[in-house]
């Protein structure tokens, strides 16, 4: 069983972003990835207190000591992932996984496995972005607590591939709207704009748990998180620096610009 964890690990490399903001941050290889995930073994922050509530649980963070140190969940530990996959004597303890978006098919792969072997492993589902939107308190930088929930443009390209991602574009008065996502003109009033935003979530079946805004403006998470109140969306993100950095980003793919690195980070 660790064997194939091991395998699933060597391909997808993932690296933490640098919380400082001193350095440029790499773009992301995009992996190949299938359009469904596996969802079987996530759980929401609603249900993690029943985990919790046993003696020998924990909430394991597979995520880099840099970024561990800047924000994280308060009680939680850190582990590399390597380390949980090798521990037979931890991993028949109950553990909630914590770790990036990009991490999710080395954690679907480990949290398969140690459910073959009979004992319990689940994983956060949307990380820290979810558990902080559910009104659970993170702790670590005051700056780092703030850009829980934010992509970069070549992060956003890899999640958007998946059907349980709807894309929003707040598009600007004179914008060409993106393809494949649904639009909410700058028009629209608030009333208008959520009917819109349950419609696109409608038409995905009620399996959109994660939905990402492009916005024209450039808007931070904390303004048009109210756009998503009393709704169904758990797992909120927006793209940083708006549309305007995913066009510049798509300009550079298509002019075949090499990715500066194969590691990427998204900031959960």
């Amino acid at each position: 069983m660790v064997s194939r964890t091991f395998l699933t690990l060597a391909f997808f490399v993932v690296t933490t972003s640098n919380p400082s903001g001193a350095q440029p941050e790499a773009e992301c290889q995009i992996p190949e990835a299938q359009r469904a995930r596996d969802a079987h073994c996530y759980i929401g922050p609603s249900e993690i207190d029943p985990w919790m509530a046993r003696p020998s649980a924990l909430v394991v963070d597979v995520r880099s000591p840099d970024a561990y140190s800047a924000v994280r969940i308060p009680g939680s530990v850190r582990l590399p992932l390597a380390g949980v996959a090798s521990d037979a004597a931890l991993r028949r303890r109950p553990i909630v996984l914590v770790g990036e978006l990009l991490d999710g098919p080395s954690l679907e792969s480990l949290c398969a496995s140690v459910r073959e072997e009979g004992a319990e492993m689940a994983i956060l589902d949307g990380g820290l972005a979810s558990w902080a939107r559910s009104g659970r308190g993170l702790e670590g930088r005051p700056d780092a607590v703030v850009s829980v929930g934010l992509l970069r443009p070549d992060e956003f390209e890899w999640l958007h591939r998946f059907d349980h991602v709807l894309t929003l574009h707040a598009v600007g008065s004179d914008a060409e709207p993106i393809p494949g996502t649904v639009v909410l003109p700058a028009s629209l009033g608030a009333s208008a704009r959520q009917a819109k935003i349950v419609a696109g979530l409608k038409r995905h079946g009620g399996d959109a748990r994660t939905v990402v805004v492009l916005d024209d403006l450039a808007r931070t998470r904390a303004d048009l998180a109210p756009w998503f109140d009393g709704l169904p969306v758990p797992h909120l993100f927006v793209v940083e620096g708006g549309t305007a950095a995913w066009r510049a980003h798509r300009e550079r793919r298509l002019a075949g610009e090499p990715a500066r690195s194969s590691t990427c980070s998204v900031r959960r």
